[in-house]
């Protein structure tokens, strides 16, 4: 069986790292002749949330393949099963999932700074993305780079930052090729082997 393609794609708010991501699936999946898929991670939480939701919707309504779309906010694992070899799968973002996952109950408030509570989240998205890659041919994953961010220093952003940058390194140490975007512009990071 053909091991699947992860594809890492990161930049600052507002970078262009979606709209990139997108088309560079619709041109991966137009070679592999199988469905376009995308996964929604974030929720609509106010006005602008809605509307960069809506543009995202049209893009993709316009698009030459069409897309299916998944609203999957947290346990990404649990959609693995609708997904074929054949099959391009966008994932916007992590960083929302990650969030999502963080805050998934009252009880996290508190755990927020154990290590094992890390661990645990740590685990269960990369545990997520693995699912993913087993059954489809292309996962690409988008995802905030803080880096770029003007961050308040609490311990909470502390620990959620250094646990987003774990779960960066474990990706782009496990994908095929990685990007980043500034700007609308994308600069390669890592590339396949034998590709320009």
């Amino acid at each position: 069986m053909e091991k699947s393609t992860l594809i890492f794609v990161t930049g600052g708010v507002r970078s262009g790292k979606s709209t990139f991501a997108e088309k560079y699936a619709q041109l991966r999946a137009k070679k592999k002749q199988g469905k376009l898929h995308y996964i929604a991670c974030g929720q609509v939480i106010d006005e602008e949330m809605a509307r960069r939701v809506q543009l995202h919707q049209i893009q993709r309504k316009t698009a030459e393949i069409p897309w299916i779309t998944w609203e999957q906010p947290i346990n990404i694992d649990t959609i693995a099963h609708n997904f074929s070899k054949k099959d391009t799968i966008v994932l916007d973002c992590l960083t929302t999932w990650l969030t999502n996952e963080w805050f998934l109950d009252e009880e996290n408030e508190e755990k927020w700074e154990e290590p094992d509570f890390h661990h645990e989240l740590f685990n269960k998205i990369t545990s997520g993305i693995s699912k993913i890659t087993e059954t489809c041919a292309e996962l690409i994953i988008v995802s905030n780079e803080l880096a770029h961010e003007d961050m308040t220093i609490s311990s909470l952003n502390f620990y959620y930052a250094k646990t987003l940058g774990k779960l960066h390194q474990w990706i782009v140490k496990n994908a095929s090729q990685a990007y980043s975007v500034e700007n609308g512009i994308w600069i390669a990071m890592k590339k396949e082997v034998g590709s320009k």
